[in-house]
């Protein structure tokens, strides 16, 4: 194995869906529950998003759609196959929607303990889009 600091977000999710092949079903459900809840406030989330930020409202979206292209392309071998999973949900641009899922997973009180700590180790504890839902604005 590499140096953790070698390693692309593809290589450490496989690391991950190795070392927990038990909790790949439940993971690809959870992301599967984010895109449902982006979708469903979707609007929402655009009004609300910061406009000084980096990447834009369409750019998460399109990782959102791919996200739900994938699950539907693959299915339930998202959850049998460790390397299609890394390599699916954490290739290239990919990356971004999917570390978010699992770090929202990890802090959501339904990942257990060793799952959590990996997850905080190969990617870290912060969400990757937080969205500050002003009234004001909406």
């Amino acid at each position: 194995m590499k140096a953790l600091h070698e390693m692309n977000n593809t290589q450490r999710a496989y690391e991950i869906a190795r070392l927990f092949p038990q909790d790949l079903k439940a993971l690809t459900l959870f992301i599967k529950s984010e895109i449902a809840h982006f979708k469903e406030k979707e609007e929402a989330t655009r009004q609300a998003w910061p406009e000084q930020c980096s990447a834009t409202a369409d750019y998460w979206f399109d990782l959102i759609q791919s996200a739900e292209d994938i699950i539907a392309k693959f299915s339930v071998t998202l959850f049998r196959n460790p390397r299609v999973f890394a390599d699916q949900f954490f290739y290239a641009h990919n990356a971004v929607f999917s570390i978010h899922c699992f770090v929202r997973y990890a802090s959501s009180g339904k990942a257990p303990y060793l799952l959590r700590t990996a997850i905080a180790l190969y990617f870290g504890e912060e969400e990757i889009v937080t969205i500050d839902f002003n009234t004001d604005k909406l």
